[in-house]
């Protein structure tokens, strides 16, 4: 549902138009959610196979586009392919994702425009932050701090509507 065919066919002058159109209406910022999604990868990785798109590294052209329009961008680290709740957590897919956030610091995190990471799987609150996810940020944060030490974090709460704002919440 995300790669939609206009985004599939774009050019490098198609994508580089896209980001001035976007830094000329006052954006500051890009969150790219799905540097990886469904098991299919924007740039060349060894966790999935490359998407075929006309522009042959978008996220290099983005990145690019970003430096000279001056936006900040995160990059994402999961959706490496399709699992369950439960297998997030494991130890398989914390190495995956840990080499996603290798491959793209390697190849992306010298731009002027590399800001930080987000961490896509947003953290829970049922209603609670579950501990799970909390574990997951900072071994993510922990590992990607050593390549990108200066870098930026960002999730997304989920569920906010089922929080329980008490003294446990707020601790």
């Amino acid at each position: 549902v995300y790669w939609n065919s206009a985004c599939m066919n774009f050019t490098a002058e198609k994508w580089d138009a896209l980001i001035r159109d976007m830094a000329s209406l006052g954006q500051k910022y890009i969150v790219m959610c799905n540097c990886i999604s469904a098991g299919r990868s924007v740039y060349d990785s060894s966790v999935a196979p490359k998407i075929e798109m006309v522009c042959p590294d978008p996220l290099e052209t983005v990145m690019t586009a970003c430096d000279r329009y001056g936006l900040k961008v995160f990059l994402s680290n999961d959706y490496y392919r399709e699992v369950s709740f439960e297998d997030i957590f494991t130890p398989d897919h914390a190495k995956a994702r840990f080499t996603v956030i290798e491959e793209l610091a390697e190849r992306y995190s010298h731009h002027p425009s590399f800001y930080g990471w987000y961490w896509a799987w947003e953290a829970c609150i049922w209603p609670y932050f579950n501990e799970q996810f909390i574990t997951y940020f900072n071994e993510s944060t922990a590992f990607a701090r050593r390549l990108t030490p200066n870098a930026k974090y960002l999730t997304a709460p989920y569920g906010t509507k089922t929080a329980l704002c008490d003294a446990k919440f707020i601790d």
